[in-house]
């Protein structure tokens, strides 16, 4: 018998966007949780990228904070709460706001980059 063994390389990970805030599941969170705050912004491609930022990073950031955000990091998963930025996200993906019922995309971590990628060419659920 030919049997394929699922484990941890199996799970996914999703982040799913809302009016007012991204939240990321356990998967996508992990990478995240020694970070003092994140780098939100979009790549060529169209994804939204997501990098995680030291405290070190954060105070010698010249930008004055902009496109950096607080993460809340819980057990089960991991939210950056902004309507500015979801307005912006909403933008970038050529739609005028989130609804009610969230858009919710596949992730990976780009560990040669050092961000997470929402790969938002395809709505996963």
């Amino acid at each position: 018998m030919d049997v394929t063994w699922f484990g941890e390389e199996d799970k996914c990970g999703q982040a799913s966007f809302y009016k007012t805030n991204l939240t990321l599941n356990t998967v996508s969170t992990d990478p995240f949780r020694s970070a003092y705050r994140v780098r939100v912004g979009g790549d060529k491609s169209g994804n939204i990228v997501i990098m995680p930022l030291d405290k070190d990073q954060v105070e010698r950031d010249y930008t004055g904070g902009k496109g950096i955000y607080v993460l809340a990091v819980k057990k089960s998963y991991s939210r950056i709460s902004s309507t500015e930025l979801m307005s912006q996200i909403a933008a970038s993906l050529g739609i005028d706001t989130f609804g009610e019922k969230p858009l919710q995309f596949r992730t990976h971590f780009d560990k040669r980059e050092g961000m997470l990628v929402i790969e938002t060419r395809k709505e996963y659920l």
